[in-house]
């Protein structure tokens, strides 16, 4: 909403041409996530967001019961993670966002906390020249190599997903 609004204000403002704001859409990301939002919900409908919810769950009941929910927080941001860097974050957000509610059903709390873990982790694409477009724009002409990526994006990935999963249920418990 706020972009939205801010580009109302430029438009009436006339800091900005209607042809300047239609022309910074960056439409490929538009046809990308249009895209996948019909198999966020085939993932849904067809049953495979609360198997992968299931799966997630049952990893989890390797801690003591009362912290499942935590657990599951923690083992799907690291889901989103994963699949940030062989994907785009708002793919591996779409994809995963079934799965986030489904776990919540299946557990009984409020999705809130685990919905921010799919964003915080799909936000996460440190690791990888293709997690996200910056990434490969600097790829090739700052020379970097793969493994650059990874010795950069590991130990940060590792500390978001320590403090995510240390503070999300903190701000929105279950």
């Amino acid at each position: 909403e706020a972009s939205l609004i801010g580009t109302v204000i430029l438009l009436l403002a006339r800091s900005i041409s209607i042809q300047e704001a239609y022309g910074a859409i960056n439409w490929s990301v538009i046809i990308l996530i249009a895209a996948f939002v019909p198999v966020g919900i085939a993932m849904e409908r067809s049953g495979v967001a609360a198997m992968v919810a299931t799966g997630i769950i049952r990893a989890s009941n390797l801690f003591p019961p009362d912290m499942a929910p935590f657990a599951s927080l923690s083992l799907l941001y690291l889901v989103a993670a994963i699949l940030t860097a062989v994907l785009s974050n708002n793919t591996a957000a779409i994809v995963l966002v079934p799965v986030g509610l489904a776990i919540s059903q299946q557990l009984g709390v409020d999705p809130k906390g685990l919905l921010l873990a799919v964003c915080f982790g799909a936000s996460t694409s440190f690791m990888t020249p293709m997690g996200y477009q910056t990434n490969l724009m600097v790829y090739g002409p700052g020379r970097y190599h793969f493994k650059d990526f990874v010795i950069a994006g590991l130990p940060l990935n590792l500390a978001f997903w320590i403090l995510a999963s240390v503070y999300i249920p903190k701000f929105w418990p279950f």
